[in-house]
């Protein structure tokens, strides 16, 4: 059951955070190739054959090659150009989640969004959310002592005061003043394997986001660096 409600919030969360980068980032850039339109769907395999895939970067093309086991989307098992790519693996080892949960410890869900008219310019979009659409309620420390400013949605915040309700908060990290990185994590206290995620930019213009376990927050800086270096890795 835990499982089942992590993989949607987790789902809920992706879906948001993309679609809030392109209505506030739209930008005008050069036509690419889009992907044809085919049936998708999610889940795991244990295939090692390595897969050739391309995003749009801005400007440039990127181009990776990943073991079909480290990805969750079935776009992506075909290779090819993507909007998006989907990892699931262990903390810290970064290796294939295989038969393990979402709600299990350690297991990160790595989304890379891509699309020709979205700009992943997170501080950007965070500035826009600052301004137009969050209200501070609060502060939050983590278990090492990181501080963070809690935000909600304005049209949230008589839910957010109800401490039982399922809420998402948006959490600024003190030493993060550029704005380059939020995180954006459920409130949900009878469920221990609510989950947050890292919003980040990648490259030149692509969108990061790592998707981990709010009862792991602390790790939360060690976690992105992880997925970055794995990506990285996977790049031609």
């Amino acid at each position: 059951m835990h499982q089942r409600i992590s993989r949607l919030l987790f789902c809920v969360t992706l879906t948001l955070a993309i679609s809030a980068a392109g209505r506030l980032l739209a930008i005008e850039t050069a036509p690419v190739d889009q992907p044809p339109a085919v049936p998708l769907y999610s889940g795991r395999t244990q295939d090692p054959t390595p897969v050739e895939l391309t995003m749009q970067d801005k400007d440039a093309i990127i181009r990776f090659k990943i073991p079909k086991m480290y990805m969750t989307l079935s776009t992506n098992w075909r290779g090819g150009m993507q909007n998006v790519i989907a990892i699931e693996v262990v903390f810290p080892a970064m290796s294939p989640a295989g038969k393990r949960s979402l709600a299990s410890p350690g297991v990160l869900a790595i989304s890379l969004f891509s699309s020709a008219n979205i700009a992943a310019d997170v501080s950007r979009l965070l500035r826009w959310k600052l301004d137009n659409d969050w209200s501070h309620v609060g502060r939050e420390t983590d278990r090492i002592g990181k501080e963070y400013s809690v935000y909600v949605a304005r049209s949230n915040i008589a839910e957010w005061k109800n401490p039982n309700a399922l809420v998402k908060e948006y959490l600024i990290p003190d030493d993060s003043p550029d704005g380059a990185v939020y995180l954006e994590c459920y409130r949900e206290r009878s469920n221990p394997v609510v989950g947050c995620s890292s919003l980040t930019t990648f490259g030149k213009d692509l969108l990061l986001v790592v998707s981990f376990g709010r009862s792991q927050l602390e790790k939360w800086p060690e976690m992105r660096r992880a997925a970055e270096d794995l990506l990285t890795s996977f790049k031609e």
